[in-house]
Order: structure tokens, then sequence, then C-alpha cells
């Protein structure tokens, strides 16, 4: 039994709180600002993602020109589509141009899976859900069953039924399991 796949799915991408914004502005302005205090955002930089309007298509597509630049800063606030693909330094100029040009030609037809935070949620649930596939075909040539319970339908669902600001509050870790853990697993080790 394995825990792939927790963060995943008890978590969730902070770029719900666009969403948030417009249905419950009260509590998203209490959260913008407990992530912004909790990772350093620039205000600046928050409120010009906070504004950005760009569909996934077009972010998509704006994607292609930023493969080759560094990552930017931990201190960058995450509220866009999601993490904008990188390349590796050592990629060379034609291979970056071919990638270009797939994410352009793809970018097109490009339809999110959800909003802007459910989009990225799904996605770290499925990009992350691959090789624990990889995994278990590999545990199963030796005679290891792999279960990872955090990928199970039923989990997923329950999961993704919670409003995204319980799952992440800026002040707390995992609200979900450690409410579930509560009277099976020790208070100081939830409360870490």
């Amino acid at each position: 039994m394995t825990g792939f796949g927790g963060d995943e799915t008890l978590g969730c991408a902070t770029s719900h709180l666009r969403t948030l914004l417009r249905h419950r502005p009260l509590t998203a302005l209490l959260q913008l600002r407990g992530f912004a205090a909790k990772y350093g955002w620039p205000r600046g930089q928050m409120l010009r993602q906070l504004c950005d309007g760009t569909s996934y298509s077009r972010w998509l597509n704006g994607a292609a020109d930023r493969l080759t630049p560094p990552p930017p800063p931990d201190t960058a606030p995450a509220l866009d589509w999601g993490p904008t693909p990188r390349l590796a330094p050592w990629v060379t100029p034609d291979a970056a141009d071919a990638v270009r040009e797939l994410i352009r030609t793809e970018a097109a037809a490009a339809r999110p899976l959800g909003p802007r935070g459910l989009h990225d949620d799904l996605v770290g649930i499925r990009d992350s859900a691959r090789p624990v596939r990889q995994i278990s075909r590999l545990a199963a040539r030796i005679g290891l069953t792999l279960s990872a319970p955090y990928y199970d339908d039923r989990v997923l669902e329950a999961a993704l039924a919670v409003r995204r600001e319980e799952k992440r509050p800026p002040w707390g870790y995992k609200p979900l399991i450690q409410e579930a853990m509560r009277g099976v697993v020790p208070a100081q080790v939830l409360g870490r």
C-alpha cells in the first residue's frame, strides 16, 4: 500500500482562488492574503495573474514562447492554468523549436478539463497517476500487488467533492486527511 496520489488528491491548486474570488470574495481575499504571506507572493504579480482572463488555449499557445527561459522563482504566485512547461537547458534549439511547433499546433484545439483550479487539479492527478501505473506493472512482474488507494475512483470523487478552499487553506496542512485520521493517528502526528 502506498501514499502515491495523496498530495494531488487531498490538496488542490491555488489557482482555484480565481474562481472563488467571483463566488465568495471575502473567503478568497483572506486565503489570497494567507498564501501571499506564506509563500512570499509579490502582490503586483498576484494581482496581474488574478486579472488575466486568458483562455486555456491562448495560455498554452503562449507557453510555447516560455519553454527555454529559467523557471520563475518559488515566490511567484501560482494562479494560472498550471505550471508553464519548461525544457531542460541542454535541449538543442532545433528540439525546442519542434516542441514549440507541436504545442502551437495542439493549442488551437486544446480544451481545459474544467475551470482553472479544477483543471490544474485534474492534470496533477492524471500526471501523477501515470508513473504509479508503471510502478504497479513492474511490481506485478515480481509478484507484488501495489495498492494506491488515493487513486481509487470513490476516493477521488469524494476528495473532488470537497470545496477547494477547505482542502488547502494557507494556514493548515491537509485538513482532509487530518479529519479522516482524527482518533486513529496520534494528535501530535496530525499536527506536524
